[in-house]
């Protein structure tokens, strides 16, 4: 054995197998329940019998081995004859972690980061799992954050054996801040005991800046003077901004869930079922020129502007309608 894995203190430059595997993409690190006998051998991980063939840390203090799977590791051992036919499990999660876009982390229970997977280590900066090693759970977070992790996130964990709820990362390299969605969660070994922290993180940057882009045009709409109305199919109003109440009398508590034709004269109701045909067909109404009643009767002169709102899978839902008060324009003209 001593002639695949080296001595137990050699070096990875030094060791045959590692070195041979040296150019193999590393996919999965976990930790592993060490046979008592032979610490260089993996006896199970998660209840699956992997092998031989890691690279690894070992840890005295804790009687266990941070392993790294690699990619081309069961058709190497498949050659060797070391693998039972759950290989191909141990092979999928290692894909899974791999492929995964979320930050995924394992740390010691001192706190000491062991490993941060490819898309995890490009969110925070870090070059490799030599740079991940010299760092601390603590680390990662903005400085606003670390009394919340050391009060609140740990004690949780230890106590609960779970945490979730955002929180701010920061890059090593840039120091940019970085909203995520944290979890942590303890690492079991196949006695039950707790022998390591795991993480399975999200960036929620691309979700907080939709978040603000929402917010901008939220505020747009409620600040402008026209009056801007969604609708849906069957022309019942869903959204009611300030420009409206000002325009047509009505609040948005009465607006909202009344049929558009509140606002439509009697005579020219035969305007809104057209409207909503052409909508219904993906067609856009720009400065369309009409009458429109408000809540105290009265009737304004308004320009339409009527578009279709579609779902996600880019189905027709519903209308926006734009419409601007022409009254005393066409008073001066």
């Amino acid at each position: 054995m001593s002639a695949i894995w080296g001595k137990a203190d050699m070096p990875r430059g030094r060791c045959p197998l590692l070195r041979s595997l040296s150019g193999v993409k590393r996919t999965l690190l976990i930790a592993a329940q060490m046979s008592a006998s032979d610490p260089k051998r993996t006896s199970r991980v998660t209840g699956l019998p992997i092998g031989y063939f890691q690279e690894s840390l070992w840890l005295p203090s804790l009687r266990m081995r941070v392993v790294v799977v690699l990619e081309e590791l069961s058709k190497i051992a498949r050659k060797i004859g070391r693998f039972d036919a759950e290989d191909s499990l141990v092979r999928m999660l290692a894909s899974l972690v791999t492929a995964s876009r979320e930050f995924i982390g394992v740390a010691d229970l001192e706190g000491n980061a062991l490993f941060v997977n490819d898309a995890g280590r490009e969110l925070v900066g870090l070059r490799d799992l030599e740079a991940v090693r010299s760092t601390r759970i603590i680390d990662y977070f903005s400085a606003d954050d670390h009394r919340k992790i050391l009060d609140e996130v740990l004690p949780a964990v230890r106590d609960n054996g779970f945490w979730e709820g955002e929180l701010t990362f920061r890059n090593f390299q840039t120091g940019q801040l970085i909203p995520v969605l944290y979890n942590i969660f303890p690492v079991r070994d196949s006695t039950g005991a707790v022998t390591a922290y795991g993480t399975v993180t999200r960036n929620l940057t691309e979700n907080k800046s939709a978040e603000q882009r929402l917010r901008s045009l939220a505020s747009i709409v409620e600040s402008s003077d026209d009056a801007i109305v969604s609708k849906n199919l069957n022309g019942i109003i869903a959204n009611w901004n300030k420009g409206a109440e000002r325009i047509f009398g009505y609040t948005a508590e009465e607006a909202i869930g009344q049929p558009i034709t509140i606002l439509i004269p009697a005579d020219r109701h035969s305007e809104e079922r057209e409207i909503l045909t052409r909508i219904r067909r993906g067609d856009r109404i720009d400065h369309y020129e009409t009458t429109r009643q408000r809540k105290d009767g009265s009737l304004i002169v308004v320009s339409l502007t009527v578009s279709p709102i579609k779902n996600a899978e880019g189905q027709i839902i519903g209308a926006s309608k734009i419409a601007r008060d022409m009254t005393e324009q066409k008073r001066s003209q």
